[in-house]
């Protein structure tokens, strides 16, 4: 009885869930639900997209979706030029091809960063690698279809964080926008009433 008591304490004392984690599992559910009823591959380039750009705001998700998405076509674009270039090349030394799979990796990554997209790095070294790992047929077909279902993630979680449960940072900055506008009108009264008093000459 008294583990009973203590374990009702605890969960009393547990805050619930945040509204950003309750988002980033119904845009999880519904992309598991879509997929399948599609029978489409890919949807753990989906799922991965959401957990990244569902963000505390609607701005932040939209930036994180802007570079993922900048991201996915150039890890997309690299990992497909690298599979053709590279398999006819190094495919009979399988431990050549390994060296230049993380060769490709360090000039993607650079590349990101001479265009200063640093926050596409990750993204984009995850699908090269995917696709390059991942690619048993066709790599450009391959990389299109990753590159679809990685923008499908990224889009349903902007919709989801934007339209479901206004994201709390978003709320706190429109009430401190609103306030400036209050003070900045009342001092205009006060400027105005000052100005119309007589001159004590």
């Amino acid at each position: 009885m008294k583990y009973i008591l203590e374990i009702k304490k605890i969960i009393k004392k547990t805050p619930p869930p945040g509204f950003r984690n309750i988002k980033t599992a119904i845009a999880i559910f519904i992309a598991l639900v879509f997929y399948s009823s599609i029978n489409r591959e890919g949807v753990s380039f989906a799922l991965i997209a959401i957990l990244i750009c569902m963000q505390d705001s609607v701005e932040k998700s939209i930036t994180e979706g802007r570079n993922r998405t900048i991201g996915t076509i150039i890890g997309a674009i690299f990992g497909s030029v690298f599979v053709h270039i590279f398999t006819d090349v190094y495919g009979a030394t399988i431990f050549g091809y390994y060296f230049w799979i993380a060769v490709g990796v360090v000039v993607l990554i650079h590349i990101c960063n001479m265009l200063n997209i640093k926050g596409s790095i990750v993204i984009g070294c995850v699908v090269y690698l995917m696709i390059i790992l991942g690619a048993d047929y066709d790599s450009v077909t391959y990389a299109i279809n990753r590159t679809i279902d990685t923008v499908f993630g990224i889009v349903l979680a902007v919709l989801i964080n934007r339209y479901l449960f206004k994201p709390k940072a978003e709320v706190i900055t429109e009430e401190s926008v609103e306030e400036p506008k209050e003070e900045t009108q009342e001092n205009k009264e006060r400027v105005k009433n000052k100005d119309e008093k007589p001159n004590d000459i």
